[in-house]
């Protein structure tokens, strides 16, 4: 049987826009999955539509992205960056997706000791959160932008958001033992934002027979090695190991 009808949900990552996607897309399409591109709650709007949202908002948004996926689709594909890939697991949790990509994905946003996290703001989000709304933060350096085009909204952090991501992405790394369906796990070795122990804890964590890990390289020490999916360096191999993951997919799909 030969499935004719694929979905692939691509989800991107926090205070991002669906840009950080788009170069995942063509060469799905290419291999005949309908790539729909998911724009998370309070994103590609404004500050003040942001500050509205948090991790509840975005989950909620995505599940029902997947719930109207799953109504027109026999296959439906998750391929999340970030936050956006941390949404896909807790779908993986609840739901039985037919395939899960992750990129760059959290599941323990920040431990203390060992120390996996270059900013320890993160630990002191659950009393920040009571008292500051908003951070004023540097915004990205044009050269690092130039190496990993992103876009979205930068010069200021929201604790309460933040605060909300972490208690969401890490809800979900202590059920990662929920997690069946077919994964492909992408990080890059000195991911700065996102310790690449992420990924081997989404690894080791899941009950997936179907599992496959892949690192990226970059060597620049300009950026933050974290936007690997517009990242000059590695950018085409990171869509490559998606879009090989699905074709894999659908060759076993095709003898079902």
């Amino acid at each position: 049987m030969k499935h004719k009808n694929i979905i692939a949900l691509l989800v991107h990552g926090y205070m991002g826009t669906p840009f950080e996607m788009e170069p995942l897309a063509g060469p799905l399409e290419a291999l005949g999955i309908q790539a729909r591109m998911v724009t998370l709650p309070g994103h590609a709007a404004s500050l003040k539509e942001f500050q509205k949202t948090n991790y509840a908002d975005w989950l909620a948004h995505v599940e029902d992205e997947y719930t109207k996926a799953r109504a027109g689709a026999e296959k439906v594909l998750l391929v999340g960056y970030s936050l956006g890939g941390s949404l896909a697991l807790e779908l993986a949790v609840r739901h039985k997706p037919d395939g899960v990509v992750t990129i760059s994905s959290p599941v323990f946003p920040a431990r203390a000791m060992p120390r996996q996290s270059r900013d320890w703001g993160l630990l002191l989000l659950p009393v920040l959160r009571f008292f500051v709304k908003e951070v004023p933060m540097r915004p990205g350096r044009p050269e690092s932008r130039e190496i990993a085009p992103w876009q979205g909204y930068e010069g200021v952090a929201f604790p309460p958001q933040l605060y909300s991501l972490y208690k969401g992405v890490t809800h979900t790394g202590k059920r990662l033992r929920n997690v069946s369906c077919p994964l492909l796990v992408v990080h890059d070795l000195r991911d700065r934002l996102v310790n690449a122990e992420n990924a081997l804890g989404i690894a080791r964590g899941v009950s997936s027979e179907q599992l496959e890990l892949r690192f990226t390289a970059v060597r620049e020490n300009v950026t933050s090695h974290h936007t690997i999916t517009t990242h000059r360096e590695c950018r085409e191999q990171v869509a490559g190991f998606a879009s090989d993951f699905a074709r894999r997919l659908m060759e076993q799909w095709a003898g079902e």
